[in-house]
């Protein structure tokens, strides 16, 4: 396994590694060059004592024979008092004959150099004086450095510019290689993290033809790959898929396991009568309506999407004890009923028929495993509970209460948690003897619940708070509110859950109010950012214009979910100052927070919105055009049609023809944004485009097909797809347009 001791990035590595070598390299040259003008000066200044040596011999061995040395004296003070000497000392010696002592007989001193303090230097050996009998005396002399100090402090002072000038530009040199080798590798790592975050509409860019082009290419090749599979896993239930990822590397083999776990059916009312009218189209859009409500419940509640059987779902709840896979299923679906309630409530303004629903619950022991053949096997549950449940879903068309059936041991289950109202026992199909069969009706009383607030384990004091939130009880509201000061974050999240679910359903002016007071106290001493953004979207539903100030403050918040929360309840607190105070955040850095700031805006009849946001797709920053694309997409199909229904309804003409105006100007601004120059820009347009459900944009997107770059054609073909023309004629078009152009070029 390799390990790097120092994890810098590699632009940084890069520049430290030239820097080093830079110094590395000025240094060897400036040592190289002082240790050799040093040996060039001992060897200069060791060649002038020799001569000095040649020429006052002559002198000292005439001076020996006359007896006289003033003369020497004379000579040695010329040769230190000369301008420009460096003999800063010099002395002669002679040899007594038959004692050998030695007598200084002439010397000479140069102060002024001796004055500088500067450095000195003698030869390693004395220097000898010869006479015709051999040495007569020594001649001893000190040479000052102050010149060679002055010529190595400016050779120093050369090299330090030299280094300084090589420092800059062995910097500048390491910035362009080092970007020229890390930019496609920090691309790759850029769009390596979306795809890690689920994000396969992206693709490295390819720009050169080296190893790193290569990495690029076979990188796209693996995110094509994984988005086939994710398309392809669209079509396996959520079960059989996580058996998959279990026998990764293995072979699948046809058996099974028994379990302990609850199955749930749910099931449109009356389908088959219902339908019999509705074109094809209208029968497929109620069915992804139905279905989008029952999923979304479903993953919420843990359970797993088994299989889709034609307007019937139907749904597997496995966890640790049966009893919190009985508690998820009727939780889920209490859920499910209403929110197709609200969904009903968007239906009825189009004048659409309403989706009612009947659900079957049952929970024990179920065989689960891959059932099939070797060449077509599919992973599910069988086994009498699974059949029970199936025949639970059709009597809950007769419910009253909920139209939630269960069987005797869901209902054995959760008696401490729900009320049940018991049914006449029931034959079913396949069974001899009658089944016992209960309709939920409501979530327990208060006082039961509130007994488990205070047990030690936090599991079932989780799961009470849980249920506190879906009990419909404003007695709830209370505990919950003492709930979000406790000291762990968890439970004041799970707290403040609960109390945004209870919020939607106070209808008491008074209990609304001691909510808001609750909620508004505790967002003031609350640090936790998860729990400050579940406050603030409890406060969407109860906060009135009086509020807009408490709400203002938390738009500067750091966190994107807190600005996000807080800008939906600014909307829905009908703030006087909405306007002023969510323009700004048109350029958050955030495409929830800057889609809240667009939609608030639009809703509030600021039409010119839309061209902020186009002035927007002008920055050079592709991250605010994304994101500027990104709300243009959301202004497309948010509440759009209801605004020209109400004006039509009001016979407001002029404002009918300013949000028509509008609604067209951003499909033309998300059309012009298919021809941005950066590629995820035209990947966000696309997906704006298919939000829209606009024919407008068919053509402009079918234009594009088949321009070499697949992911974009996937996206393009989901995009016509949702606007409503099949996959299959888009097909056709492009085999068709590429055989004219074929034909053409022959």
């Amino acid at each position: 396994m390799l390990f790097d001791p120092v994890p810098w990035r590699i632009r940084t590595k890069i520049g430290v590694l030239v820097v080093g070598l830079t110094v590395l390299l000025v240094s060897a040259a400036t040592i190289t060059q002082v240790w050799t003008e040093r040996q060039r000066v001992r060897r200069e200044l060791a060649s002038r004592a020799d001569t000095l040596t040649r020429v006052l011999g002559l002198l000292t061995v005439q001076a020996l024979k006359e007896g006289d040395f003033s003369r020497l004296r004379h000579a040695l003070q010329g040769l230190t008092g000369v301008e420009g000497s460096d003999i800063a000392r010099i002395s002669i010696s002679r040899i007594e004959e038959g004692t050998g002592r030695e007598t200084e007989v002439a010397a000479a001193v140069n102060r002024p150099l001796l004055e500088q303090g500067s450095s000195l230097w003698r030869p390693e050996r004395r220097q000898e004086i010869t006479g015709p009998d051999g040495v007569v005396g020594f001649l001893d002399a000190e040479f000052s450095l102050a010149r060679f100090d002055r010529e190595m402090a400016a050779l120093q002072r050369f090299y330090v510019l030299l280094l300084g000038v090589f420092l800059v530009l062995g910097s500048l040199g390491s910035l362009v290689l080092s970007r020229f080798i890390t930019r496609p590798i920090e691309h790759l790592e850029n769009t390596a993290q979306l795809v890690a975050q689920g994000n396969l509409d992206v693709e490295a860019t390819i720009t050169s033809r080296d190893e790193l082009g290569s990495l690029a290419r076979t990188f796209n090749e693996m995110v094509l790959g994984l988005k086939r599979i994710e398309k392809a896993r669209k079509y396996l239930s959520h079960s059989a898929w996580l058996e998959v990822q279990k026998s990764t590397g293995e072979k699948l083999y046809l058996g099974g396991e028994t379990r302990e776990l609850t199955v749930m059916f749910v099931d449109i009312c009356d389908f088959t009568t219902t339908s019999e009218s509705f074109t094809p189209h209208e029968v497929v859009s109620m069915l992804n309506e139905y279905f989008a409500v029952v999923v979304a419940a479903i993953i919420r509640h843990q359970g797993i999407l088994d299989k889709f059987m034609g307007d019937c779902a139907m749904a597997v709840f496995h966890a640790a004890e049966v009893e919190n896979s009985a508690k998820n299923a009727v939780f889920c679906a209490l859920e499910i009923q209403e929110n197709l309630v609200e969904l009903n409530r968007s239906r009825y303004r189009y004048e659409k028929v309403p989706i009612t629903a009947g659900i079957g619950i049952n929970s024990g022991r179920v065989v689960s495993g891959n059932i099939g053949s070797k060449e077509r096997m599919e992973y599910t549950v069988i086994g009498d509970t699974v059949n029970v449940a199936s025949r639970l879903e059709k009597l809950s068309k007769k419910g009253v209460h909920t139209r939630v059936m269960v069987g005797e041991a869901t209902q054995r289950l959760l008696g401490g948690m729900v009320d049940f109202a018991e049914q006449p026992p029931t034959s079913l199909k396949g069974r001899q003897e009658p089944v016992a069969v209960f309709e939920v009706v409501k979530i327990k009383g208060i006082e039961e619940l509130l007994e488990h607030l205070s047990s030690a384990d936090a599991g079932r004091r989780d799961r009470c708070i849980d249920v506190l939130g879906r009990s419909n009880n404003p007695e709830a509201v209370s505990p919950l509110l003492n709930l979000l000061a406790a000291s762990d974050p968890g439970t004041r999240l799970a707290a403040a859950k609960a109390l945004s679910r209870l919020s939607r359903l106070l209808i008491d002016p008074v209990r609304k109010l001691n909510l808001k007071a609750g909620v508004i106290r505790a967002l003031k001493g609350e640090t936790d950012d998860r729990v400050i953004a579940t406050l603030v979207q409890n406060l969407g539903s109860l906060c009135d214009p009086t509020d807009e100030e408490v709400l203002a403050g938390l738009l500067a918040s750091a966190d994107a979910r807190i600005r996000a929360n807080t800008v939906e309840a600014l909307l829905s607190s009908n703030a006087p100052n909405l306007v002023t105070l969510v323009r700004p955040l048109l350029n958050d850095m955030n495409n929830r927070v800057k889609a809240n700031a667009a939609i608030s805006l639009w809703r509030n009849g600021q039409y010119d919105v839309i061209d902020t946001l186009a002035q927007m797709l002008e920055n050079p920053r592709t991250l605010m055009r994304s994101s500027a694309i990104f709300a243009l997409g959301e202004l497309g199909t948010v509440k759009s049609m209801e605004m020209l229904i109400d004006a039509l309804r009001d016979e407001n003409k002029a404002i009918f023809v300013n949000i028509f105006q509008a609604i067209q100007k951003t499909l033309d601004t998300l059309i012009s944004s298919l021809h941005d120059p950066d590629r995820e820009v035209k990947m966000q347009a696309i997906k704006a485009l298919g939000k829209t459900g606009d024919k407008k944009a068919l053509l402009p997107l079918i234009r594009m097909l088949g321009a070499g770059d697949a992911l974009m054609d996937e996206a393009i073909l989901d995009a016509v797809d949702h606007i409503g023309v099949p996959k299959e004629m888009i097909l056709l078009m492009e085999k068709s347009r590429k055989a004219g152009a074929g034909g053409g070029s022959a």
